[in-house]
């Protein structure tokens, strides 16, 4: 039995390989939306290369995020929640990235400009 498990786990690795190889390629370069949403209330921004900023999201309950955007990069680069999920999640660049903060019922997601296919339905 122990062979056959060995077999199965390198077959299903030699087949996610290319799957992994090809998201780790460079990020898609197109009009790229960064959408905010916090509780009942949404922001879609622009991403564009060579602009930079950060700003402070606060919840109204003494809860905050620091949102960091870097061209085509963003990430959460502080906040008070006590799990700090947020923070660690790191840089996203890619439409469809998600960073969530539930303490602080804040989402933020790379959206592309036109709808086209996800790695699933290619």
């Amino acid at each position: 039995m122990k062979r056959l498990d060995l077999v199965v786990a390198a077959l299903l690795f030699a087949l996610s390989f290319p799957l992994i190889l090809r998201e780790m390629g460079d990020p898609p370069r197109g009009a790229l939306r960064l959408s905010v949403i916090q509780g009942d209330s949404r922001l879609d921004l622009p991403l564009r290369e060579g602009v930079s900023w950060t700003r402070r999201i606060e919840d109204g309950t003494g809860g905050y995020n620091v949102l960091e955007v870097d061209g085509t990069r963003v990430r959460i680069r502080e906040a008070n929640c006590p799990d700090l999920l947020c923070v660690d999640t790191g840089w996203i660049d890619r439409p469809g990235q998600t960073i969530v903060c539930l303490p602080h019922r804040l989402v933020v997601r790379i959206e592309g400009a036109e709808g086209g296919l996800d790695g699933v339905s290619r």
